[in-house]
């Protein structure tokens, strides 16, 4: 977020004085999200910043005609109904793709170049994110191909993901792959810990995961994906 501001500073757009950010967060719990939507409609914004796609998704579902700009959506928001096309979204929604969905597999082959003798990962994917189910059957189609099996671990909150981190382990998992997700990205702390203690090696799928102490990211930048957005 303070990327996000700083650069709605730079065009003359200023908290507290002549812009007012009225932030809501489902803080991890997806099924918040219609209520929260609600709650800012109401509020009735000039528009509306959201990142993420399952925060998007229920802008959309709720049928707001409030102008959006959104970003970290990993989905094609073609295929979603987000917009109608790159060029021309033509719709209240435009904004920044996030492309992890397009090299969510790319993760599989820096793990087998650092790992060659890994032959299962397991995979950690949020059941309520239809960005992170799809980015994982993505990678489920091209580990045969790598030579690794991945195996799926769903969780919904964030106090599920220690649970799904030992099932991995249960089964046999020689490390872990994480999606490009929001309760995963704000629990990174906690994954970090986990698979150091495990001596899991861990994919992340941003650069702040593996700055923060993660073992190797691939993905994209967000905080790019920000400032983009506020531009």
């Amino acid at each position: 977020m303070a990327a996000f501001v700083q650069e709605l500073e730079k065009a003359g757009y200023l908290e507290g004085r002549n812009t007012v950010i009225d932030v809501r967060s489902a803080e991890g719990e997806m099924e918040r999200l219609p209520d929260l939507v609600k709650e800012l409609v109401a509020v009735a914004p000039d528009v509306i910043f959201a990142v993420g796609t399952p925060p998007v998704i229920a802008l959309k579902s709720s049928g707001t005609s409030i102008p959006v700009v959104f970003a970290g959506v990993g989905d094609d928001p073609v295929r979603s109904g987000l917009v109608k096309s790159f060029s021309h979204p033509g719709t209240n929604f435009t904004g920044i793709r996030n492309v992890g969905f397009d090299i969510a597999a790319k993760r599989l082959q820096p793990l087998k170049e650092m790992l060659p003798s890994i032959e299962r990962a397991g995979v950690l994917r949020q059941a309520g994110n239809v960005a992170s189910v799809a980015i994982v059957d993505e990678i489920l189609k091209r580990s045969v191909a790598v030579g690794i099996e991945v195996v799926p671990f769903d969780f919904k909150r964030g106090e599920d993901i220690p649970h799904a981190v030992e099932q991995a382990e249960r089964i046999g998992a020689q490390a872990l792959i994480l999606t490009a997700d929001a309760i995963l990205a704000a629990n990174r702390r906690t994954i970090i810990d986990l698979a150091r203690q495990k001596r899991l090696p861990a994919m992340y799928s941003y650069p702040f995961e593996a700055i923060e102490g993660g073992l190797i990211s691939y993905g994209p930048d967000i905080e790019s994906n920000y400032r983009e957005a506020a531009t």
